[in-house]
């Protein structure tokens, strides 16, 4: 099974993390959102994990959610990158709509496998939107082994993955 950290886990990334949860397809490792208040909620509503204070006391690993704003995104891969948490072979994601896999291209230098998947949905609240998931288009795009670890677990719980 995989083992999933989780950055920033707000409505998408609870919701995510709870319909993989659920089915069976992930083991939940550490969530990091901005306070250890809001790491503890995300971590009840998804039903498993452990809060992280910062990004150097997050577990191994193999795949890495980054569900932060899009403003975000760039500082949090520049200090994962430098955490020393990333292994050759993880698979780093992130699910805005606005960006691409390039903006991971640090991550990837140390050998990750980087992508960008973002379902085409608004996530108002993660509690209500985990039953209306299914059917919902995620556009892709990245390495193609991320891809090939990523689409099958958004397929999985009723995502239409397209490129």
């Amino acid at each position: 099974m995989l083992t999933l950290n989780i950055i920033g886990a707000g409505k998408l990334g609870q919701s995510l993390a709870r319909l993989w949860r659920d089915a069976g397809l992930v083991e939940i490792g550490a969530v990091h959102n901005r306070s250890l208040e809001s790491s503890e909620t995300a971590i009840q509503h998804i039903g498993a994990g452990s809060a992280a204070l910062d990004l150097e006391s997050m577990p191994d690993a193999k795949l890495w959610m980054i569900s932060t704003s899009d403003s975000e995104i760039e500082s949090i891969v520049k200090k994962l990158a430098n955490s020393g948490q990333i292994n050759a072979g993880s698979v780093v994601f992130h699910c805005s709509g606005l960006l691409s896999s390039s903006v991971l291209e640090s991550i990837a230098s140390i050998g990750a496998l980087v992508a960008s998947t973002h379902p085409v949905m608004s996530f108002a609240s993660p509690l209500s939107d985990l039953d209306s998931f299914t059917g919902t288009y995620c556009g892709c795009e990245g390495d193609k082994a991320a891809l090939a670890t990523l689409s099958p677990i958004f397929e999985s719980i009723g995502g239409r993955c397209f490129t």
